[in-house]
């Protein structure tokens, strides 16, 4: 089955918006993205050489002509003497070589995309979207929607870059060979059953460098990656925190306090470029624990 408009926008655009319940994010959003991943590669391995490995297309490509080409010599030698037929012969060797060599590549580039790892919208589906949300679900009233922000484009891409001017703006200094990227992960709000109204806002920046010189290239990496949780506490259901900057758990926490409700923000940084998907998702339930422990 082919993929719907908005679940082909969920994977491709950058700030998609979506706002429904965990049962038809899961079966509208989620799971025909996975089963389509799932898809793409049976179909690749039913198709002429799909299951050969790259290994297997390069022996192809190296044996087979190399054979085919003693063969024909040893057997009809006075055939393949013929000039004409010689050249022939020669050229359907080497394009059947090429041929293989093709399918190596293309085998080999499937592979280090689909399975030797995920591709990343999947990767944060299954691993950060689906199972968060569905901790987030069991707190929540049955027909409770969770809204959900969300860019699925790997961070290192065009979707992602930094003019100039949005690098100047955040104070970082221009330098030759220095690319910028940015994306907001994740932006999701619910309403608990008690009526706290959670937030949670994933931001990944990335700062790479290539410097081209005559004796080699240079590469320079550093990135960071910022989970940042917020819990709006109905004030009449909750008895207060301290106000102003506190420890919960094993986070720092800043608590504001309203007439009706009370403001716990925690915020996580970390210096990292690799995105983590299990360890933000467990990270985020752990926050939410954390608050939850010290509500009275």
């Amino acid at each position: 089955m082919a993929l719907k408009e908005e679940q082909i926008k969920l994977r491709d655009t950058k700030g998609f918006r979506v706002e429904d319940t965990f049962t038809n994010l899961k079966e509208n959003y989620f799971q025909p993205l996975i089963e389509d991943e799932k898809k793409i590669v049976e179909e690749y391995e039913k198709a002429l050489f799909g299951k050969v490995g790259c290994g297997g297309a390069f022996s192809y490509g190296c044996l087979i002509p190399v054979a085919l080409g003693f063969v024909i010599s040893s057997v009809l030698p006075s055939f393949y003497a013929n000039p004409y037929v010689r050249t022939i012969i020669n050229a359907l060797i080497i394009t059947l070589a090429e041929y293989f060599l093709i399918v190596w590549y293309n085998n080999s580039e499937f592979e280090d995309k689909h399975k030797k790892a995920s591709p990343f919208y999947v990767r944060i589906i299954k691993d950060l979207l689906l199972p968060f949300t569905g901790v987030i679900s069991q707190d929540m009233k049955d027909d409770s929607k969770i809204t959900l922000v969300t860019n699925l484009k790997e961070i290192a891409t065009s979707a992602n870059k930094l003019t100039a001017s949005q690098i100047a703006e955040k104070g970082i200094r221009m330098k030759r060979g220095l690319s910028v990227y940015e994306s907001d992960i994740m932006d999701l709000t619910a309403t608990m059953a008690d009526g706290t109204r959670v937030n949670y806002h994933l931001h990944q920046i990335l700062n790479e460098v290539y410097i081209y010189k005559k004796r080699g290239s240079k590469h320079k990496e550093k990135g960071k990656i910022t989970l940042k949780a917020m819990f709006v506490v109905p004030a009449k259901i909750y008895s207060p925190l301290p106000e102003g900057q506190i420890k919960i758990g094993d986070y720092v926490a800043v608590v504001n306090s309203g007439e009706k409700n009370q403001k716990i923000v925690i915020k996580d940084v970390v210096e990292t470029t690799r995105l983590e998907e299990a360890l933000i998702r467990e990270k985020a339930v752990d926050m939410m624990a954390a608050v939850y422990s010290v509500l009275g």
